[in-house]
């Protein structure tokens, strides 16, 4: 049921910038820039655009974005949209917030209207975010982790997998914020976090190296990297 309620709102992306304007004319083209297309996460939200494309009738979903995470070139796809001026709104996942607070800039100066969704950039002129609260993500992790191991024993020692973005930084603020907080006896290794780059084989093979380290006695991925194979 959980993972239901974090996913539907990805599904329903694409409904926010198309009903506002989906009957006042006969053809609309909606983008979606992910952070990869190598992400099995934003696998939905590709089903959710195309789906909810063909109940509509009169638009179209152009799902858009680079195979490995990288910024410039997430950037360098939006820019292009704009300056083709081949679509009518831009939902994006944001990777790194001061190349997406310029972009969207640009897109909205051309009267391209921009949501972010899933990673947001809060101090670009984004119209609307859609996503989890990060923060308070990370900081049930923190409180799941303390109900298991309150104490986190002898040697409470802890490793993060991670990935780009602003929204993954968040969930490990708020991870870590919970464990300072409660003053618990967990620490954090020292070569924590792990950055997946969003990849289910990269963040397996970090799930077994912690695995191996004696001194590890939880493992937290801030994503569902691990979990999808």
């Amino acid at each position: 049921m959980k993972t239901i309620t974090f996913f539907l709102p990805y599904i329903w992306i694409v409904q926010l910038i198309f009903h506002s304007a989906v009957y006042a004319s006969p053809t609309y083209k909606f983008a979606v820039v992910p952070k990869s297309l190598n992400n099995d996460f934003f696998d939905v939200v590709r089903m959710g655009c195309e789906g909810k494309a063909k109940e509509l009738g009169n638009v179209e979903c152009v799902y858009v974005g680079s195979l490995e995470e990288n910024a410039t070139e997430q950037a360098q796809i939006v820019r292009g949209l704009v300056q083709n001026a081949s679509v009518d709104g831009i939902a994006i996942s944001v990777i790194n917030t001061e190349v997406a607070n310029e972009v969207i800039g640009e897109a909205i100066a051309a009267n391209i209207p921009v949501i972010t969704f899933d990673s947001d950039a809060p101090e670009s002129q984004r119209l609307a975010f859609i996503g989890t609260d990060n923060e308070a993500f990370g900081d049930e992790l923190g409180k799941v982790l303390l109900q298991l191991d309150p104490e986190g024993g002898r040697a409470g020692k802890f490793g993060i997998i991670s990935g780009a973005g602003p929204n993954l930084a968040l969930r490990v603020s708020g991870l870590r914020k919970r464990l300072h907080t409660q003053k618990s006896d967990w620490k954090e290794v020292d070569y924590s976090p792990k950055f997946s780059l969003d990849r289910i084989d990269i963040a397996l093979a970090q799930m077994y190296e912690y695995a191996n380290d004696p001194d590890i006695r939880a493992i937290i991925p801030v994503g569902g990297w691990p979990m999808y194979n």
